[in-house]
């Protein structure tokens, strides 16, 4: 009888194998000695395709959806009630009066590699990568990389091990930075904070950096890698926020470091204030030297709460406070929740992130220390100020000008403000980057000229420091004398 048994077996699964091959063709592939029990459900859309490797056993009731690519590795098990999706709805607050079954989908691959164990009731969510030799233990919802070698008993531990919910989770994009990406690591993983989540998003980098994130996942269960094609920094941030899980969201540099404290600090400070985003402090050493080079100005002493329309007001004025840089920030989840970087964007990629961040705050904490440390002139990097390209500027323009005609659009009270901050980070910015250069180029200085004509009136009516004002009315008179009396200030 038992003989019987098998055979029936084995001959519904040579008629449900031989269906699905049938029915989606080349978009079902298996390899040798793949096995399956009951219930085995496939959907493959027409742009979908499902892969399973050698060895292969999958228990009763999987099931697997695809409209992108789902694709498993030799020697995997799975146990009873499994289901792999490798899309999702979207659903814009935009379009919050339309069905969110009419807002179609997002899809990305899911990977999962050799010799794992997926246990009963484990659901795998768009974009989840798992590494090879990993057990995902019994009804865990996987949302986000699992690097290779892991254990995951609870879906918590995702989330730095335990039962521990991340309070802060810090995205850093690597590519290229083996030299430094060791020390970056262990000023992060050395902090103060221990419910933290580090998020390594190796961005198809050529040389070690992708095997020591994985010796450092291996080493620490908060630290989660994603490996992925070179795409740029942009869209290794974006890879990043789709798995963060922390209260707060902050990034860091690879190549960079940051203080015991860092996150410590910006986090207290912004759960005391209420803030939906938190700015330190900086400094900018040479790359070469390890000296100091720069350091950014502020308040050294007392924590500074201020609304949206302050912040851009000390942007504006350059007083330093806040900065046009996303990795001495802590940002609040729920606010960035929707915002992404724009992976177009060639130089001066955070800005617009900033920016659109920021006028969705309503309270920002500065805290006056010195908790990152820039590195400058590195290979591979743009550097700080003088080792900026002309194209540089002239791009890093069009971003803020792009950004502060919305903002004035949509907010009168932010009109003059906006205009005046695009007038000095985009035009007197490029005024500035030929101070340095020791020429004028006159392209360039046609462009800004005519830009500081256009809105002059609203320049001078606006809450801009006196200084900044003269030093755009001096532009206008003479690009020459303007050369003149910048470069003591900016060249030394």
């Amino acid at each position: 009888m038992f003989f019987v048994h098998r055979v029936l077996i084995n001959a519904r699964r040579i008629v449900i194998t031989a269906y699905y091959r049938f029915v989606y063709r080349d978009r079902f592939v298996y390899g040798q000695h793949f096995k399956f029990r009951g219930n085995f459900k496939l959907y493959i859309e027409p742009t979908g395709r499902v892969e399973f490797g050698d060895n292969c056993f999958v228990n009763n009731y999987f099931s697997a959806t695809s409209i992108k690519k789902i694709k498993i590795g030799n020697d995997c098990i799975f146990g009873e009630g499994v289901k792999i999706y490798d899309h999702n709805h979207k659903y814009s607050e935009k379009n919050a009066g339309i069905p969110i079954h009419s807002q179609g989908f997002t899809s990305k691959e899911v990977s999962i590699g050799n010799n794992c164990w997926i246990a009963s009731n484990v659901t795998i969510l768009a974009g989840v990568h798992i590494g090879d030799n990993c057990v995902i233990g019994a009804n865990c919802l996987i949302y986000k990389d699992v690097p290779a070698g892991s254990v995951i008993k609870h879906k918590e531990e995702l989330m730095g091990g335990g039962t521990m919910k991340p309070k802060v989770s810090i995205i850093i994009p690597v590519y290229k930075v083996e030299k430094f990406l060791t020390r970056c690591l262990d000023s992060v993983l050395g902090q103060t904070l221990k419910e933290i989540e580090i998020i390594l998003v190796d961005d198809g980098s050529p040389d070690n950096c992708g095997n020591i994130c994985d010796e450092y996942a291996a080493k620490d269960k908060r630290v989660i890698v994603i490996h992925k094609k070179n795409a740029g920094v942009s869209a290794a941030r974006n890879s990043g926020l789709e798995v963060a899980s922390g209260e707060f969201v902050g990034f860091v540099d690879s190549d960079d470091y940051v203080a015991a404290t860092m996150f410590e600090d910006m986090y207290r400070q912004a759960v005391l204030a209420d803030a939906e985003m938190a700015i330190c402090q900086f400094a900018i050493t040479d790359g070469a030297t390890d000296q100091l080079v720069h350091r950014s100005s502020g308040d050294d002493f007392n924590v500074l709460k201020f609304d949206n329309k302050k912040a851009f007001e000390l942007i504006a004025d350059f007083s330093r406070p806040v900065q046009v840089t996303v990795w001495n920030k802590l940002f609040k989840r729920e606010l960035i929740q929707n915002l992404r970087f724009d992976t177009s964007k060639r130089m001066a990629e955070d800005l617009e992130f900033l920016m659109r961040a920021m006028f969705k705050s309503k309270t920002i904490v500065y805290v006056p220390y010195v908790l990152y440390a820039y590195y400058a002139q590195r290979e591979g990097a743009a550097t700080y100020n003088a080792g900026h390209s002309m194209d540089w500027y002239y791009e890093q323009n069009s971003n803020v000008t792009f950004i502060m005609d919305e903002v004035a659009q949509n907010c009168a009270s932010m009109k003059k403000l906006a205009i005046g901050y695009k007038c000095v980070n985009g035009d007197l910015s490029i005024a500035n980057a030929m101070v340095r250069a020791g020429k004028l180029d006159s392209e360039a200085v046609k462009l800004v000229k005519k830009e500081l004509k256009n809105s002059i009136w609203e320049i001078m009516t606006s809450e801009l420091h006196a200084v900044k004002k003269i030093q755009m009315l001096l532009f206008i008179v003479s690009p020459a004398l303007y050369m003149k009396v910048m470069k003591k200030k900016l060249v030394g």
